[in-house]
């Protein structure tokens, strides 16, 4: 029986595991899954379930989940058994502050040091990705996530990307439940646009002032889209 899985998640393991595999194997496949956001934030994880999807008994299963509640990797509530962490706020809200610190700074050497064909190209980028997102198409989440990974591409920031793209997959089921919600990706589609119009006509305060508001949006969005993400696993259940 399969498991269902959040948006972006990995595949359950195609070559099924017997059940002379040690707890060790199943450990690492799951470690790795729970780690790539395969599992929904609050899901319960059922040890039959999960050995069913493996092809083994449960026993392994249910010692692996015991090392990863071991390592804070998922939570354990008495008479209720296994589950995913919920969403975290406080967590959530200082992603998205570094994130925007970062992407401030590339924005900035862009607009001071970047070429005019590399603008040009930039915007480009953005505009196709604002338009497809207006589309609603599937894969606006990844868009999501794509939009400002381009300006770090064009700064060159290897380091400052890879960093975000970190920030990125620990955000990622939270993004999904942000493209859900019409109201919130309007919003957020105009103020990434006007970002995108600023850096084209090199006005960096004003791509400044609206990297800001992007911020502020997004932490007043994390609270309720929480709260979304705990409704939509639950029902799951």
């Amino acid at each position: 029986m399969a498991l269902p899985l959040a948006m972006g998640g990995s595949e359950m393991p195609s070559n099924a595991l017997n059940d002379a595999k040690s707890s060790a194997a199943i450990y690492s496949q799951l470690k790795t899954m729970v780690l790539n956001h395969a599992f929904s934030p609050s899901q319960q994880l059922q040890p039959w379930s999960l050995a069913d999807a493996f092809k083994v008994s449960a026993t392994p299963v249910r010692e692996a989940l015991i090392r990863l509640n071991a390592e804070g990797l998922v939570v354990v509530y008495p008479n209720k058994g296994f589950f995913m962490k919920p969403l975290n706020i406080a967590e959530s809200r200082e992603l998205y502050t570094l994130r925007s610190q970062l992407l401030k700074c590339s924005i900035e050497h862009i607009i001071d040091h970047a070429g005019r064909e590399t603008v040009s190209a930039l915007v480009g980028t953005l505009q196709v990705h604002l338009l497809a997102m207006r589309m609603v198409e599937s894969d606006a989440a990844l868009r999501l996530e794509l939009i400002f990974e381009e300006c770090l591409h064009a700064a060159g920031s290897s380091v400052c990307f890879e960093v975000v793209h970190g920030v990125h997959e620990k955000t990622r089921y939270l993004r999904s439940l942000f493209v859900e919600d019409g109201q919130y990706l309007d919003r957020y589609l105009e103020i990434v646009g006007d970002i995108a119009t600023f850096i084209q006509e090199r006005e960096k305060k004003s791509a400044f002032e609206r990297l800001r508001d992007e911020l502020e949006f997004k932490l007043d969005c994390v609270p309720k889209l929480c709260d979304a993400g705990l409704v939509r696993a639950f029902r799951c259940q």
